[in-house]
């Protein structure tokens, strides 16, 4: 019904236009009119058919990068079971090690394959560390281009682990050259952490003079309170939020930081509303500009609290 209402307006326009012509130029010969006509119908026909041969051309484009992508993966299968029968081969009955290993690892990735494509949700330990540049490349091609993260301080912690340095010089390099149009931190200061503590006039003064760096700190009680009447899921201790493709939930710290990445629009809207309405609030606020001094990166990684 739709294609037949457009097909029509298009059709009327085409005689319509040429029919009002008379007003314009009341000596115009029915020949004008009608090639007016014909040029209008020929003309919209021929942005449609552009816009058409567009869109078929980024869905074909789409469609070979998909293939490449399985045809790679067939590849992997066929080597998976090239290599697993030649394990066979050498079988020693239901309690072979070799067997009952691959099993379960074969197991485990078709579960964490299952879940990613249902739930679009991808559990990991350090892989947003050692792949910053697949994180990074997304934001080229992501429309708001802004990273969003909170960052929890608590007294007597380290601020930096290697794993966090080299992430921040990264997430820089990502605005310097443009990458990233924008990074947001929230600064949550934790028990006994102040806003007149050294180190966080240290952080503020980072995020205030970095290009395209921007920065809020609210108390850990208000977060707390804001999360809870938000609903955001507890088991998380913070989070991070790749523009509009990705959000990183942090489980755990320690030797091996875990968590879990989704790509879930409904839930990736959910947690930048809730950020957002912090950021906006008057629990969030930054430090007088002149209060704060000018850091470079590497000083901060220096920083005790």
């Amino acid at each position: 019904m739709n294609t037949i209402l457009y097909n029509l307006a298009k059709f009327l326009a085409s005689i319509i236009v040429p029919y009002f012509l008379r007003y314009v130029e009341p000596n115009a010969t029915w020949s004008t009119k009608t090639l007016l006509g014909v040029s209008i119908f020929l003309g919209w026909s021929a942005v449609e058919n552009t816009i058409l041969l567009r869109r078929l051309d980024a869905e074909r484009k789409r469609h070979t990068e998909l293939w490449v992508l399985e045809h790679d993966f067939d590849l992997l299968l066929s080597n998976i079971r090239k290599y697993y029968r030649a394990i066979l081969a050498e079988f020693h009955g239901e309690s072979d090690l070799f067997k009952n290993y691959f099993e379960d690892r074969f197991s485990e990735l078709a579960a964490a394959l299952q879940k990613a494509a249902e739930r679009r949700e991808l559990f990991v330990k350090d892989f947003h560390f050692q792949r910053i540049d697949l994180l990074l490349s997304e934001f080229r091609s992501d429309a708001t281009g802004i990273l969003r993260y909170v960052w929890i301080i608590h007294k007597g912690e380290s601020l930096f682990t290697e794993e966090w340095k080299h992430y921040c010089d990264q997430i820089l390099s990502g605005t310097n050259d443009g990458a990233i149009r924008g990074v947001r931190a929230l600064l949550v200061l934790g028990e006994g952490v102040t806003e007149d503590d050294t180190c966080i006039k240290k952080l503020a003064g980072f995020y205030e003079f970095s290009k395209s760096h921007d920065y809020r700190l609210v108390g850990d009680s208000k977060y707390r309170m804001q999360a809870r009447d938000n609903r955001i899921d507890a088991q998380y201790i913070d989070f991070g939020i790749y523009g509009s493709r990705y959000i990183f939930l942090t489980q755990s710290y320690g030797d091996v930081t875990a968590g879990m990445f989704c790509k879930d629009a409904a839930v990736i809207s959910r947690y930048v509303q809730f950020f957002d309405l912090i950021w906006e609030s008057n629990a969030a606020k930054k430090l007088q500009r002149a209060s704060v001094p000018r850091v470079k990166l590497p000083e901060l990684f220096e920083l005790t609290l």
